[in-house]
């Protein structure tokens, strides 16, 4: 068998083989990535920005309290029985008195990830709040208990975190498996630490290992701090991917319109409720098709968009206790949409089905913003006109939930 500190098994110690399956990722090629990426900061923090020759994504804090932050808005789905996989690569550099940085797969109640503090050197950190409380164990470099790369064993590297880096988190999730978090040094994957829960503790380690991926600059730095994000990926170790994955079919309540000659007009939309089943909601949501029918005179030009501004009518649950999501087929669109996704035409009393990308929640995702609330960029909309006058317009969408 494989020692434990390479990476020739995964998580659920069964050998590695080429057939990963993808669960998304996030790249910084030409932007940060805004559609998928949500930048914050607050107090002396600066909201994370692209730099153009490197292709990373900065966060910094400057002298005082502040916190910037750059997390995916989608939490990335875990399929029960196969090893969860994360890489993510990116540049701690030197630390700074009272700056604390983490990268990882985490939010701010549950998760893994790495932290450079200035006080207590490097850390591996497991978050878990099914105490009722936010609850850390924070492991410092010197007492990881697989290797802490300190170069005395002989084919292993030193860890130098002023570089770039490639970090891994795998975990044999089911509630209580195993976790290990390490790094891919020229093609070979080290591990540091190994998280147990499997005959050591009494619940499940953390709440759901459906996270996000996260950087955090953070503290009360006695000088500006700078880290850098470049890119992650999450995978399944087998499985089935986002299209065939086992999830809740959904189909929205019909919305009726006449869509009025040449003005963009409401049909029907859809976003994430707050809570589900009174718990934060993080549902991961896979357009499959929508369905258009015109029953006036005139043709219709449709658009499917996010980030609609939509004012008026009635947020109602699709379905309480089965659907996470809520749906408005009243109201009024106002300006223009952050983006249009699919358009197209319905000729008049024609009925027109199309099965859409489906995986677009990867590219676009409809998701709450990370304070839990609701946002224009995360509802997804049907917009409609009529052409050649007003037309009687019919529309629904049908979704996955994976949860």
């Amino acid at each position: 068998m494989a020692s434990l500190s390479r990476g020739e098994r995964d998580a659920f110690n069964r050998l590695r083989v080429s057939n990963p399956v993808h669960i998304g990722h996030i790249a910084t090629q030409y932007n940060a990535n805004r559609l998928r990426m949500e930048a914050i900061a607050s107090g002396t923090g600066v909201a994370p920005e692209f730099q153009p020759l490197t292709r990373f994504v900065k966060l910094a804090v400057g002298a005082g309290v502040g916190e910037s932050v750059y997390q995916s808005y989608n939490y990335f789905p875990y399929q029960p029985g196969f090893s969860l996989l994360v890489r993510l690569t990116g540049l701690f550099g030197p630390p700074v008195a009272g700056a604390i940085v983490e990268t990882g797969f985490f939010d701010q109640y549950n998760g893994y990830f790495l932290r450079q503090n200035s006080t207590n050197g490097l850390q591996v950190v497991h978050r878990t709040s099914t105490s009722g409380a936010v609850v850390e164990d924070a492991v410092n470099q010197a007492d990881w208990n697989v290797s802490n790369l300190d170069g005395s064993v002989p084919g292993e590297h030193k860890l130098d975190i002023t570089k770039v880096h490639l970090i891994i988190i795998d975990m044999a999730y089911l509630g209580v498996g195993n976790v290990r978090i390490g790094f891919e040094i020229e093609g070979n994957i080290y591990y540091v630490h190994q998280f147990k829960a499997a005959n050591e503790i009494d619940r499940p380690h953390v709440q759901s290992a459906a996270l996000p991926i996260q950087m955090i600059v953070r503290g009360t730095p006695v000088a500006s701090k700078e880290a850098f994000f470049k890119c992650s990926e999450v995978i399944s170790e087998g499985g089935e991917t986002l299209s065939d994955a086992q999830g809740e079919l959904v189909s929205s309540p019909e919305g009726v319109v006449v869509a009025a000659d040449n003005v963009r007009t409401h049909l029907i939309s859809i976003r994430p409720k707050t809570l589900y089943n009174n718990l934060p909601n993080h549902i991961m949501f896979i357009l499959r098709s929508l369905n258009l029918a015109v029953t006036g005179l005139n043709p219709v030009f449709w658009e499917l968009v996010m980030g609609q501004v939509i004012s008026g009518g009635t947020w109602v649950d699709v379905n309480t206790i089965h659907s996470g999501f809520e749906y408005n087929a009243g109201g009024t669109a106002s300006g223009d949409p952050a983006l249009v996704i699919y358009s197209g035409y319905v000729v008049a009393s024609a009925t027109q089905k199309g099965a859409l990308e489906t995986e677009i929640s990867q590219y676009y995702p409809v998701t709450l913003n990370r304070a839990g609330q609701v946002r224009a960029d995360g509802t997804l909309s049907i917009i409609v006109r009529g052409i050649g006058g007003p037309s009687a317009t019919r529309g629904t969408l049908h979704w996955k939930e994976i949860r």
